[in-house]
């Protein structure tokens, strides 16, 4: 960044400040005679652009990633626990199919174009008024993709920032790193008064790269319909791959798999994203071209996950992870996960019937090979994986967490 830009910017984020600083002294003098904050449930506040759709029947074919289910998932379980207020906020009017437990704030669209930094300045003045009405204690809980202009404006409104890591790649970032790319994670985390870490090994990486505490918090899971037994899915024999079309999911290592595997039935389903459009053309070209693969490409949540209740088992080639929801739901369905290279938790090992490759795709083919082969061997992995399941995935111990973690955070709003 050069010295105009870094003037520029400068200049803008004093101006917001001094915006924020006006917007706080009104709060100020709202809630300086309001009751006691310990005594009144907690607002926790959304933006839910990319996830409102599957809170509502308006568009049930809406393609979404591992990030915005999670945010659906809390967002449904803070709305039912009188602990909470749930604010959600979109630019479309309120969706009229969406449940009443919600409370809907239609914010300003976002400006993305015109002369530098002045866009910032009238989105901040645009979203300034949109926290007017939003009872404290609050929290605006972020992943990764929120709108800056909502941050300032909910920091001058005395609102809280918690920010969930909802992959370890957005705070693996090592001394190599370019400064531009350095600086737009810093400017998403340093806001945040809280941090959430989805694992103990992405709690070091924000401790380490970041300078940073975090809390651990786990993954809130699905409900998913019964699926068939398990002969019926020991005969299937289908692996099964649900990820973003990205290479840091590494799809290509998929197809490579396919390839050692030529007796095996797969099934891919890839969710477009932001990679380079020719990347996702020529997975998608050789993808349908492979004789034992069904791919669907963009598929909504709800059909995509009817495809767990028939799969032999999952498999996870990404490079990267934090704990994939392919994996809550695998487990939640009853079937092992065979991984590549992630290993979350240290969760995908034998004794809970699933495996991690260590990157070496022949171990893999190898392992899916072996338990593929033997019914009685298949069957045993998948007992491990239920009681797994039912050990690691508590969506009231979640919401609990989170309660205590906004208490803390909200303490000064009292």
């Amino acid at each position: 960044m050069n010295p105009a830009q870094k003037l520029k910017r400068n200049v803008t984020d004093g101006l917001i400040s001094l915006m924020n600083a006006y917007t706080r002294r009104k709060r100020a003098a709202l809630t300086s005679t309001a009751p006691d904050a310990q005594d009144r449930p907690i607002t926790v506040f959304f933006e839910a652009t990319d996830f409102l759709p599957l809170l509502s029947d308006d568009d049930r074919d809406w393609v979404a990633g591992g990030a915005e289910v999670q945010q659906s998932y809390l967002a449904q379980g803070f709305a039912h626990d009188p602990r909470f207020r749930v604010v959600l906020a979109d630019t479309i009017p309120r969706p009229s199919s969406l449940d009443s437990r919600f409370s809907y704030v239609q914010i300003p669209a976002h400006i993305k174009r015109g002369l530098p930094y002045v866009g910032r300045l009238i989105n901040a003045a645009r979203s300034s008024r949109t926290f007017d009405d939003i009872e404290l204690p609050a929290v605006f809980l972020q992943t990764q993709f929120e709108r800056l202009d909502l941050t300032y404006a909910a920091r001058g409104a005395g609102i809280k920032i918690v920010r969930w890591i909802n992959g370890d790649s957005i705070v693996d970032v090592g001394p190599d790193i370019n400064e531009i790319t350095r600086m737009h994670i810093e400017r998403r985390v340093k806001p945040a008064d809280a941090l959430v870490a989805q694992s103990t090994h992405q709690q070091r990486l924000i401790a380490n790269n970041l300078n940073r505490e975090s809390t651990v918090i786990g993954s809130m899971v699905p409900v998913l319909s019964g699926g068939d037994p398990l002969p019926q899915r020991f005969a299937a024999q289908t692996a099964l791959w649900v990820g973003r079309c990205h290479p840091m999911k590494n799809p290509q290592g998929y197809l490579d798999l396919v390839a050692k595997l030529p007796d095996i039935n797969f099934i891919m389903v890839a969710a477009p994203c932001d990679a380079k459009q020719s990347y996702q053309d020529e997975i998608i070209a050789h993808a349908q071209n492979l004789p034992n693969v069904e791919f669907f490409y963009g598929l909504s949540l709800e059909r995509t996950q009817q495809l767990y209740a028939h799969a032999t088992l999952c498999v996870n080639t990404s490079d990267s992870e934090g704990m994939p929801n392919t994996f809550i739901e695998s487990s939640l369905a009853g079937i092992p996960t065979a991984a590549l290279s992630v290993n979350p938790e240290g969760l995908f090992i034998e004794e809970n019937g699933c495996f991690c490759a260590q990157g070496d795709i022949d171990a893999l083919a190898t392992w899916i090979r072996h338990i593929m082969g033997e019914y009685e061997l298949y069957a045993d992995r998948c007992g491990k994986v239920a009681d797994m399941a039912q050990h690691q995935w508590n969506d009231q111990q979640v919401i609990d967490d989170y309660y205590q973690l906004f208490r803390q955070v909200t303490s000064s709003q009292a």
